[in-house]
């Protein structure tokens, strides 16, 4: 129930985003000009449009309880949640000794099945908890490898898109990014694990991928 709510909270956070971005692509895309694809894009925006009305009901204090729910939510062993805290919660509540443990043994956990926020919450450079170099730097290569296919793919979906330029420029970056910290890292134990757990995380997330990618 904790992680049922927290995913409600987490749609309202962004369900403003969503519809006007959805919008934007019925004005300025061709394929959504007519036809069905315009048909199942409106059904869809009017399904967010519901969720949307919802959302006014959500006041501060019921946000406030973003953290809570999702501490909550850790402590019963549901899976993808301790990334979203690791986000939002902290550093006394994460290294309180009474939910330390468990918050590290459910990143390492969501990492290992492929989450892609416990990938990058034991990545980045000031997590809160003490890895070993090497599995830090097996975090880091492989969020770096997510995010520059990422990052790659939707460049390449802006790609008519007049302002698709700082898209392109953004996914360079992360694919320099990429390329400088896979030679500092002499392992190569550690790029190939990194490169399995990417692809793990990928092939979890296929709407993130274009056909062109699988197996790449």
């Amino acid at each position: 129930m904790a992680r049922q709510a927290y995913r409600q909270l987490e749609a309202c956070e962004r369900i403003d985003w969503v519809v006007e971005t959805q919008y934007q692509m019925l004005a300025s895309n061709p394929r959504f000009a007519s036809g069905k694809m315009r048909q199942t894009m409106l059904d869809i925006v009017q399904a967010d449009q519901q969720t949307q009305r919802r959302c006014q009901t959500v006041t501060p204090e019921v946000k406030a309880l973003a953290v809570p729910l999702l501490l909550k939510a850790v402590h019963g062993r549901e899976p993808e949640m301790a990334g979203h805290l690791i986000a939002q919660a902290s550093q006394d509540l994460l290294l309180d000794p009474a939910n330390k443990e468990v918050i590290l043994n459910a990143l390492i956990e969501d990492a290992r099945r492929g989450d892609m926020s416990a990938i990058s919450a034991l990545g980045a450079a000031k997590t809160p908890y003490q890895l070993s170099d090497e599995a830090q730097q097996i975090y880091r290569l492989a969020d770096a490898k997510i995010t520059a296919l990422v990052m790659k793919n939707s460049s390449r979906v802006v790609a008519d898109h007049p302002d698709g330029w700082a898209m392109r420029l953004a996914a360079q970056f992360h694919q320099e990014e990429l390329q400088r910290l896979s030679r500092s890292i002499s392992s190569e134990e550690v790029r190939r694990a990194a490169a399995d757990l990417a692809m793990k995380a990928v092939r979890r997330n296929q709407h993130l991928q274009l056909p062109s990618d699988v197996g790449n």
